[in-house]
């Protein structure tokens, strides 16, 4: 049911056989994305479950999906314990290397899907535009304390809030991940308070640190610069913000646009600074 004629004009092969893209007009086939996005809520939900279940043996599995199924209600303790593990954003190796592990498998299995005797072909792609908040808003509790209905952790970067130790930690834990297995596309948010780039020290401070990013093997990156305040007021008197545009996960769009539940997930998420 797919079609896409402007780019399949601009596709070889297409013009000559008469058909979409998507109908088997291309020269080379078609590239099918499977979009992964909560790396960050799958890594910190998986790192809790270590630490509450097997390592300090405070709940068991099964009493852990109760509490998950009842959506934390009435275990505000277990909820705060949980979120006191570790999470990814921070450059810590415990939480990095199960976020590793789970993009590996993710890629491997995405990667089995294809035949050599297949003209199309299955790509892992790593960012899901707006889906973190639509599949948030159906999914259950998570072991990391998140609540039934809250976004996932948008594209590759971290649950909303939990990068708390600088944007330098953040890429760090991104630059562990292994990118080689992933064939399709990026989306890494990064949010810079404006305030700290208007001077000439703050640009300096900010390009060293992408270029150490880039030149460390980061694949992508995308850095918006609207404080969360902006915001907050472009929600309460959106006439007055028409031209405040913001980053999702792969493309910029006028933040008065947007719907609130995606407002409000890109106003959690963290705003660093350079310091």
């Amino acid at each position: 049911v797919c079609y896409d004629p402007f780019a399949s004009m601009l596709i070889g092969g297409c013009l000559e056989s008469g058909r979409d893209m998507f109908q088997g007009g291309a020269a080379l086939g078609a590239h099918w994305s499977f979009y992964a996005y909560g790396l960050g809520t799958a890594a910190d939900a998986m790192t809790a479950v270590k630490r509450a279940v097997y390592d300090e043996k405070r709940v068991t599995l099964t009493a852990l999906a109760g509490v998950l199924a009842r959506n934390f209600e009435g275990d505000a303790p277990l909820r705060a314990a949980l979120e006191g593990a570790p999470h990814y954003g921070n450059d810590e190796d415990e939480v990095d290397k199960i976020a590793q592990r789970i993009l590996s498998a993710f890629d491997d299995h995405v990667l089995s899907l294809n035949s050599p005797a297949e003209k199309d072909k299955y790509v892992s792609t790593l960012f899901g535009y707006f889906f973190h908040v639509y599949h948030g808003e159906i999914t259950g509790a998570t072991p990391n304390g998140r609540l039934k209905g809250e976004p996932f952790s948008d594209s590759m970067g971290p649950s909303q809030g939990q990068d708390v130790s600088g944007p330098t930690a953040m890429l760090n834990s991104v630059l562990k991940l292994d990118h080689g297995g992933v064939t399709g596309g990026y989306a890494l948010n990064l949010k810079i308070n404006p305030s700290l780039v208007r001077g000439e020290a703050g640009r300096a401070a900010l390009t060293t640190l992408l270029g150490a990013y880039l030149e460390g093997g980061g694949p992508q990156v995308q850095v918006n610069f609207a404080d969360a305040e902006t915001l907050r007021a472009a929600k309460r008197e959106p006439r007055k913000y028409r031209n405040v545009i913001v980053r999702i996960g792969g493309y910029c769009e006028y933040f008065v646009n947007l719907d609130e539940s995606l407002q409000d997930e890109i106003i959690t998420r963290t705003i660093h600074g350079l310091a």
